[in-house]
């Protein structure tokens, strides 16, 4: 049984690159699909009406269609788009910390509904304000856990 040709999926928005004169990849880190890459078009232009639901740092829920290499974006409607992080600088330098490292430690296409919602709660705590690095040194290592990498804090691995 084929896949079908459009989906949706609850996504937010880590990494945008440009493509050609109106359009751009961008890289989403969903719920259920892990990493992916889509194609935008028409988002560069004046009038587009996705391009308030894709900017970076966005949680949406996103409709793709199905294509032979990337898929493209049909849709998207906002859930959060985290306005805090986006109108103070020293928070949004925390939140693109923590979707660059997101990108950086995850393979295309690898699901991993944990590490989603962590950076999900990682973003909404920043908001919240508080203790920023606290709130990043917990997600750095709950990140390192979801990924494989958990160091061993218990114990000392040369005694063992």
């Amino acid at each position: 049984m084929s896949k079908p040709r459009n989906y949706q999926t609850e996504a937010i928005i880590i990494k945008k690159i440009k493509l050609g004169e109106a359009d751009r990849i961008l890289t989403l880190y969903t719920s259920h699909l892990g990493k992916i890459q889509a194609v935008a078009k028409g988002i560069r232009r004046p009038r587009s009406k996705l391009a308030g639901h894709l900017e970076l740092l966005t949680h949406s829920q996103v409709s793709l269609a199905r294509g032979r290499n990337l898929d493209t974006i049909i849709g998207s409607q906002t859930i959060n788009s985290f306005l805090p992080l986006k109108s103070n600088l020293e928070l949004t330098s925390y939140a693109l910390y923590a979707i660059e490292l997101v990108d950086q430690f995850t393979a295309d296409h690898i699901e991993n509904y944990p590490l989603f919602q962590l950076l999900l709660d990682t973003m909404h705590r920043l908001c919240e304000g508080g203790d920023n690095e606290l709130v990043l040194r917990y997600f750095e290592l709950q990140l390192l856990n979801q990924v494989g990498y958990r160091p061993q804090l218990h114990q000392c691995v040369s005694c063992r």
